[in-house]
């Protein structure tokens, strides 16, 4: 499965803060990269957010 990386949350970041203004940065590239690999997690080899939708999901509760 392809999944977002963190350097593609910050050009999506980038676009929005040019469309609506805002500050540009991070704050913590730890908790960054925390949130977008959060989904992948897996336990015993099987994933804890089975399905592409469950791993959405997980991205926009956070």
């Amino acid at each position: 499965m392809k999944w977002i990386t963190v350097r593609v949350v910050e050009q999506i970041h980038e676009e929005v803060v040019k469309v609506s203004g805002g500050a540009l940065g991070v704050r913590d590239y730890g908790l960054l990269h925390s949130a977008v690999m959060n989904p992948l997690a897996t336990f015993g080899g099987e994933d804890l957010y089975p399905g592409l939708l469950a791993k959405v999901a997980l991205c926009c509760a956070g």
